[in-house]
Parts: C-alpha cells; structure tokens; sequence
C-alpha cells in the first residue's frame, strides 16, 4: 500500500508539473493576429493552379505576338502574382478578345512589314553578293591577263633591244658593202658612158675631117688616144654582134630596136669576196633576228593582241627601218636601169605585202601600216635611183629608158612621192644635153653626118 500510495502520489505530482508545464508554454505567435489561417481547401488548390496556367499561356501568347516588351510587363505580373503568399492581389481581370486580336493583328502585320524588309535586304545582299562575285572573277582575269602582258612586255622589250643591237652591229657592214659595190659600179657605168662620149667625138672628128677633105671614107684617127678607144669600140662591137649569132633570134628585140643594136647589160660582176661577206652577213645571228619571217611574226603577234601599246610605242614609224635592213641587203646586187627590179621575187616585198593583216581579211584604210611598204621604197629604192640618174643614166639608151619607164611607173603605183627624183632628172637631161654632138652647118649635108646625128637620138 505504501508503494501504491506512494506511486499514487508520485502520479499526482507528476500530473500536477505536466500543469505546470503547460502553463508556462511560450508562444511565439501574437496573439493579436488571430487564429492562423485554416489551410485551403481543394477547390481553392486548384483555383490557384487555374490561375498559373491562364497566367502562362497569357503570357506566351503575348510574348509571340507583342514581343520582348509586353513579356516582360507578363513576367513582373506574375512575378508579383508568384510572389511569397503574404498578401495575394485580387485576381486579374481578362483582356477582352477583340483586343489580344487587334494585338496580334498589329503584331502580325510588324512581323510582315519587317520580313519584307528583311527580304529585300536579302535579295540586295545576294545581288550584291553576285556581282563582288563576279568582280572578283573579272579582277582575277584582269590579273591574270595583265600577269602575261607583263611577260609578253618583258619578252618583247629584251627581243627589240637585241634586235637593235643586232642592226647596229650589222648597218655598219651593211652600208660599207652598199659603198664599195655603188662605187664599183658608177664607176664601171661612168666609164662605159665616157667611152662612149669619147668615140662620137672621136667619130665627129673624123667626120668633119672627112668633108673637109672630100675622102670617101672616114679618114683614120691620128691621135693615139683616139686610135686605142676606136679599138676598144671595134671590139666591143665584134663582141655584140658574136652574141648576137650565137643567139641567132632578132624577134627577142624590144620593138623599134633594129638588128645593129643589142640591149644593154651590166658587164660588171661582184667579185667573190664581197658575195661571200653578203651571204654570210647573219650567219653569226639566231633565226629569229636574221629572217624577216620571224620579226614579222613577232611584230605582228604584237599589233594583233595588244594594238594600243603598238600604236603608243610609234611601232608604224619605226617598222621601215627595222624591215628597211632586210630590203638592203637584197638590194645590194641590184643595178637601177640596167637591172629590173623583180620585186615580186624579192622576199622582202612578197613578205611584207601580207604584213598587218589577218587570213581571210580585207585591208583596212585606217590601218598605220598600210604604206610600209610604199615607205620602205621611198627610203632604200629612190636613194638608189638618185644616184644611178646622177651619174650614169644615159636619157639616149633605149635600153635604159625602158627599164626607167617600168620602174618609174611601178614606183607611183606603189603610192611612192617621185617629186624628189625630178631635180636629178633635170640635171641628167642637162648632162645629156650638153654632152651631144651635133653637126650644123651646110658643110654637114652629107648621108654620114645625118646618120650619126640620128643615132646619138635613136
């Protein structure tokens, strides 16, 4: 009993400080505020979970149509709506549908205005695109064509200084053998000339001796001079008339030309030594430098593909003295009015005649190259024609006269200014001229005197 009594008590006690306890309990909520807040109900759970989703498909449908701006304005609401459950703002009211649409419809049509604006630059930037494309490519080609004309420049500069160099190291040679064979020659055809001066004066003499005299026959000449040209003559004349059996064929004589007289030819050959140093002029000197085939293909690749820089380096002016060496050299052995000319066997003249111009093509008539040719002749041929009328044209000789009359004729067709040639044509008449010997007088009345007057004309 005492241990229940005791237990009893010691139960009371113990109820009596849980009292106790509970009774001293702090409470840390005001009191003043009231009861918390009962928890919500289902319904109100879900209205809220309605609530987030109206709030997020608004603020989509806002972000797509109205952008950055109003999705921002969307986020702060629901930021604020989301915001700890202190103090909830009342529940936002739905904009109307007729504004969302105008709001979409402003927002769509923004979106349109912007794409095709967005387009056009698209396109412009394409186009643009397109032609720096193209550009690029035509500068590449431009590149590339001005890397080979500044080849072909090159190639060509170094070719023309070697030509050059080529031409000063022969025109030396050049014009010492045009010297010494003019020389060879004027002197050979002046001489002949003399001699034949000397014997009609020689025959004059005789003549005029003869009808003083009364004799029948032409008296022998006294002077030892005379004798020694009258041989000379005879001989001379044996000669003429033994190739003239020989050839035993009158009708080959120009017509006109009875069968005492022989058409004139050169009795003067180049000796040896000179041929030689002619043939071998360039033979120290490439193909392409020494045949005028090869630097008219040169200079004509040049006109042909680059014809401003041809025209601006004054190449037309310069084309009769490169192409004026070659036609030298090949005129070197040619005699005025003893020899014709043949220039359509000469390489020069055929070579040139096609110069400038294309296969199949006609020639142009602002071509600068067009009188090359005609240049050419008026630099080399007419020089030599001076002075074959300067000293020993004989304006008396058939023979000279008719090879005159064709190159003559073959100069001015070749479009050749003759003006230049009649100063020395005067003044080789007045030679002629003054040369003749003609027996005046009635003493002179004879059939001997008549026919040598006669043939100092005929």
């Amino acid at each position: 009993k005492k241990i229940e009594q005791g237990g009893g008590e010691s139960r009371l006690v113990r109820e009596e400080e849980e009292e106790d306890d509970e009774n001293t309990q702090i409470h840390f909520r005001d009191v003043n505020k009231g009861e918390r807040r009962a928890p919500k109900t289902l319904w109100e759970v879900e209205e809220d979970g309605f609530e987030d989703a109206t709030l997020r498909w608004q603020e989509q449908q806002i972000l797509r149509s109205v952008g950055g701006r109003a999705a921002r304005k969307t986020s702060e609401i629901a930021s604020e709506v989301k915001a700890p459950h202190l103090l909830l703002p009342p529940k936002p009211s739905c904009p109307p549908f007729e504004q969302i649409e105008g709001q979409i419809i402003e927002a769509l049509q923004g979106l349109e205005a912007s794409h095709a604006k967005h387009k056009a630059q698209l396109a412009q930037l394409v186009q643009e695109s397109g032609d720096y494309k193209n550009a690029s490519f035509q500068k590449k080609n431009a590149l590339s064509d001005a890397s080979q004309s500044y080849e072909f420049f090159q190639e060509m500069r170094d070719y023309i200084l070697d030509l050059i160099d080529c031409f000063e190291c022969k025109i030396a040679t050049i014009k010492k053998l045009e010297q010494n064979i003019q020389k060879s020659r004027t002197e050979h055809m002046t001489k002949k000339l003399q001699s034949v001066h000397w014997f009609e004066r020689d025959q004059f003499e005789e003549i005029k001796e003869m009808l003083r005299t009364g004799a029948k026959m032409l008296p022998a000449p006294r002077n030892p001079q005379a004798i020694e040209r009258r041989k000379n003559r005879i001989s001379w004349l044996e000669k003429k008339r033994e190739s003239r059996r020989i050839r035993a064929d009158v009708n080959e004589l120009p017509e006109g030309w009875s069968s005492d007289e022989e058409p004139e030819t050169l009795e003067y050959e180049i000796d040896d030594e000179t041929k030689n140093e002619v043939s071998s002029l360039f033979e120290d000197v490439h193909e392409e430098f020494s045949s005028i085939k090869h630097v008219k293909e040169k200079l004509e690749y040049w006109k042909f593909n680059y014809p401003s820089s041809y025209k601006q380096t004054y190449m037309p002016d310069e084309l009769p003295k490169i192409f004026g060496v070659f036609a030298r050299i090949e005129l070197l052995d040619w005699t005025p009015f003893i020899d014709d000319l043949k220039e359509q066997k000469m390489s020069w003249y055929s070579t040139l005649l096609t110069y400038g111009i294309r296969d199949g093509e006609e020639p142009k008539d602002d071509d600068l190259d067009a009188n090359l040719i005609p240049k050419i002749i008026q630099r080399v041929v007419l020089a030599k024609v001076k002075n074959a009328l300067l000293t020993y044209w004989n304006p008396f000789s058939r023979d000279q006269n008719e090879r005159a009359k064709k190159l003559m004729r073959f100069l001015a067709m070749s479009g050749v200014n003759l003006s230049p040639l009649l100063n020395e044509i005067f003044i080789a008449f007045t030679g002629a001229v003054n040369n003749m010997i003609l027996p005046l007088g009635p003493e002179f009345k004879s059939d001997v005197a008549r026919s040598f007057t006669m043939r100092q004309f005929w």
